[in-house]
């Protein structure tokens, strides 16, 4: 599995984009710094969004962009401190132009505040 950064700079080159180029397309840009950063796979500080629009940038799914291989299912797993964990797998194939499972499901996941933990377990259990 290539890890994120790799990724964002092999397709940042495909596409024949300089790391300013690609900075200035995000909204809101970042620096050619971040992007550099970024590709050397310090990749903790890229929010949800810029990733959602690289991936539309490079004609990708986001999920192939956290550094998943190509296969229909990917899994996501929850632990929250004093917590029982949940293991969520989802078909990460999106339908064009709509946001893939796999996203929609880890924006769901990291929404859920502590409080609300124990009903959001039950939940998602339902649903998996």
């Amino acid at each position: 599995m290539k890890n994120m950064g790799k990724r964002i700079a092999s397709k940042r080159i495909e596409k024949h984009l300089t790391q300013e180029q690609l900075g200035e397309k995000l909204n809101p840009p970042v620096t050619r710094q971040s992007i550099s950063r970024w590709e050397k796979g310090n990749t903790g500080d890229i929010k949800r969004s810029y990733i959602e629009q690289m991936a539309r940038i490079f004609n990708v799914d986001p999920v192939w962009i956290l550094g998943y291989e190509d296969s229909s299912e990917v899994s996501l797993t929850y632990e929250a401190p004093g917590k029982e964990s949940v293991r969520l797998i989802a078909d990460h194939k999106p339908i064009m132009g709509q946001t893939s499972k796999m996203v929609e499901l880890y924006n769901l996941v990291i929404a859920i505040k502590p409080e609300n933990m124990d009903i959001a377990i039950k939940l998602l259990k339902t649903l998996v």
